[in-house]
């Protein structure tokens, strides 16, 4: 027999029977009015354990849906700091735990029984705790579970458990004053880098695959900054799950499996068990990119749990921060078995609580938001308006791809719904398919190998702001990233080979030049200025380092198309033709024309006229204005 409080006045029984039914705590015995399997009830206590009694049986009452119930929302929501505050005289821990019937700090291994006040338990622990280890034990729906922190900073190696730090002692200067100026969005060049990869394969590094590593050698930061990027956009630096931190070359992950949300990822540190090392190391590397005027973009992972059965958001509270359907089933719009329901009050506040903390703590200069869909736009304009107000030229950007998760589609923070998301760019999944080829086709070809795109191009090289051949899909150029590859699916040399491209290296060029030159926000993936491959993996999410390690033997074999996005890179900083950020200066200062099939002439007029001329045809073109009037850039494919 079980028993489940499935809202907060309600008690579904899993068994019929008509026989009287009675609610018990350890104080008293109520009589509840039996309705056929479901029994309404008043005044559930959260912080008690109840039991069911009917016809001589006991059983225990479980605290089930009740937990995304709105008006349980309201009851337990609470606005204040969650996690723990240390001062050498004392340390508070608090933790969110409505339904929990006991909870039991576990300091150093010592027992400490915490108070409750509403759905918050907390502690005040009298002494210096600095450096010690925590965890909880917590009393929830009958049973015992022990569980780390969900708002820790600290942790020992795989999140055995979490320690108690003077984060005082991490602080370190910044160098935010040294960034060079950055007013709009359009000025970014955005470049996507794995720590692992960027560092394993390069012979110049001792610290492989770190951050400490990525500030070694010859290559680094150092090769970034003689790139000319702007904002380095680190994929997910926090901790996950699935790489053992001890022993980190045995396996390999990405990192879209989160685990301690405010935790940097200790397979990137020296020292993994070390409470400060992990913290120190990439605040070092942070602070060392802003010395070289590079800005730093954290890709962060809200939309999803790795084992949620096993998070500590279930344990503590489960069911609670997850998605469900009408009838209870889980959403699964990520793929990974779980999303996260971030229309919960408390679900949101951790997201708003964890990036508040990036942006101030790391001084980081931005959020990509991955598989942003899943969330609600109502969070994502508050995220902006967060790190917004922390740091007037932080970016906000993600995937706004249209997720089939169990939220309704004009409240999702998607491509479709950018009007709502003023100020927030979006990864451009017609800019990537119409030059590259549909990402989901076998062997499809876009403008770089087809003259079928050139109407397409138009329109992308206008930002997708401007409505031509389709609709607009964005209100300003400002909200476009422009982009070919990314860690996800073929690298654009992969896929040229796949198609059986004659000459790599110039549809390479052209493809880059594209990225550069369109209006909008460009982005590259590591190692495309170099024609990086992956050996044809389609999803390199665990392969092993010999597929996703950049090889820098490229660097010199390709020299020529390193040279090529560095000197463009020079030219659109250099010019602002090619970073307009409204659409109004857009349909002023643009002219295209097609000349052929493949062929398209591209005027910027601002000031000195430019011209740029694109051909990804097979045929010779020779330009016949005034050469004297127009600065010409030439990119051929």
């Amino acid at each position: 027999m079980k028993a489940r409080l499935e809202r907060m006045n309600e008690i579904r029984l899993y068994q019929a029977s008509k026989s009287d039914i009675f609610l018990i705590d350890d104080e008293k015995e109520t009589k509840l009015k039996n309705e056929s399997g479901t029994v309404k009830v008043d005044g559930i206590d959260f912080s008690r354990e109840y039991f069911i009694k009917q016809d001589d049986k006991i059983y225990p009452l479980i605290f089930g849906d009740c937990v995304r119930d709105d008006e349980f929302d309201k009851k337990f929501y609470f606005s204040d700091w969650l996690g723990f505050q240390y001062s050498e005289q004392r340390t508070e821990f608090r933790i969110w735990a409505p339904i929990a019937h006991r909870v039991i700090l576990l300091l150093n291994d010592i027992e400490f029984e915490m108070s409750r006040k509403g759905g918050v338990y907390f502690a005040a622990i009298e002494g210096d705790y600095e450096g010690s280890k925590y965890k909880y034990l917590i009393r929830v729906n009958h049973e015992w579970v022990e569980t780390t922190d969900p708002y820790a900073i600290s942790s020992a190696a795989n999140g055995e458990y979490n320690y108690v730090i003077d984060i005082e002692k991490t602080r370190i200067n910044m160098n935010k004053q040294k960034l060079p100026k950055f007013t709009k969005y359009t000025d970014s060049i955005l470049y996507e880098v794995h720590i692992r990869d960027f560092t394993i394969a390069d012979d110049t590094v001792d610290n492989k695959g770190t951050y400490i590593g990525m500030l070694e050698g010859e290559r680094g930061l150092n090769y970034i900054k003689e790139l000319g990027i702007t904002h380095v956009q680190l994929m997910p630096i926090f901790d996950f799950h699935t790489v053992d931190e001890l022993n980190k070359f045995d396996t390999y992950n990405w990192g879209y499996d989160p685990w301690q949300y405010n935790v940097p990822e200790g397979s990137y540190s020296k020292n993994p068990n070390d409470p400060y090392s992990r913290i120190n190391e990439l605040k070092q590397l942070i602070s060392e990119a802003h010395k070289k005027g590079l800005r730093i973009n954290l890709d962060v992972v809200y939309n999803h749990v790795y084992d949620y059965e096993n998070h500590p958001f279930n344990k503590i509270v489960p069911g609670y921060y997850f998605r469900h359907d009408e009838f209870g089933n889980m959403s699964n719009g990520t793929g990974c078995e779980n999303d996260t329901e971030c229309k919960r009050r408390m679900v949101s506040k951790f997201i708003k609580d964890s990036v508040t903390y990036w942006a101030k703590e790391y001084a980081v200069d931005g959020f990509r938001i991955d598989l942003m869909g899943t969330h609600n736009t109502e969070l994502i304009n508050e995220i902006y308006d967060i790190v917004k107000a922390i740091d007037r030229n932080a970016m906000v950007y993600g995937e706004g791809w249209n997720i089939a998760t169990m939220l309704n589609e004009n409240e999702r923070a998607i491509i479709s719904n950018h009007k709502d998301l003023e100020g927030v760019a979006f990864f451009n999944d017609r800019f990537r398919d119409y030059i590259k080829g549909d990402l989901f086709i076998d062997k499809s070809k876009g403008f770089l190998l087809s003259d079928d795109y050139t109407k397409q191009l138009v329109y992308l090289l206008k930002g997708s702001s401007v409505d031509g051949i389709v609709n607009a899909y964005f209100s300003e150029p400002s909200q476009s990233i422009n982009y070919i590859e990314c860690h996800d699916d073929l690298t654009l040399y992969d896929k040229l080979l796949d198609v059986e491209c004659d000459d790599i290296s110039t549809k390479q060029k052209l493809a880059i030049g594209l990225i550069l030159l369109s209006q909008g926000i460009p982005f590259i993936h590591s190692g495309m200025e170099f024609m990086r491959t992956k050996q044809g993996e389609h999803n390199s999410y665990k392969s092993a380092d010999e597929i996703n390690k950049i090889d820098w033997d490229l660097l010199e074999k390709n020299r020529d198309v390193f040279e090529f996005t560095r000197e463009l890179i020079k030219i659109r900083k250099m010019q602002d033709h090619f970073r307009f950020s409204t659409v109004e200066e857009v349909i002023k200062y643009i002219d295209i024309n097609i000349i052929a099939p493949g062929i398209v002439e591209y005027n910027l007029f601002n000031g000195k006229k430019m011209t740029v001329l694109i051909n990804s045809s097979d045929k010779e073109i020779f330009f016949k204005g005034n050469i004297f009037d127009s600065k010409i850039i030439k990119i051929k494919g």
